[in-house]
């Protein structure tokens, strides 16, 4: 998430998402929200600015007011289906092991 208000937080997302891709698992999934879409008198940061680096870095993009709760909805409900679509992903690449069942001993005698 980046602050609109601010090109200085905008600049750091390539840094932010750096570390995310080195320290988080491969294909994890992320969004690029731009924050504070309600102070647009105050905007830095082009809408188009941000759709094009998401295009760029291959991920989700979209922009929220926090303070006044708007458009929180559906960037969130992509990443959840995004993360729906991951998790189907890797359970079809799962391969089931089931135990042996442990053989019963012959009972003789000598």
């Amino acid at each position: 998430m980046y602050d609109i208000t601010s090109q200085e937080s905008f600049a750091h997302v390539r840094y932010w998402l750096d570390c995310l891709r080195e320290s988080g698992p491969d294909g994890v999934v992320i969004l690029l929200l731009g924050n504070k879409m309600d102070c647009e008198e105050e905007r830095q940061v082009p809408i188009e600015a941000g759709q094009q680096l998401a295009q760029e870095l291959g991920i989700s993009f979209g922009e929220c007011s926090a303070a006044l709760g708007h458009n929180i909805l559906e960037p969130v409900v992509n990443l959840a289906r995004a993360l729906k679509m991951q998790e189907d992903r890797l359970k079809d690449s799962l391969v089931e092991v089931t135990p042996k069942r442990p053989q019963k001993r012959a009972e003789c005698c000598f």
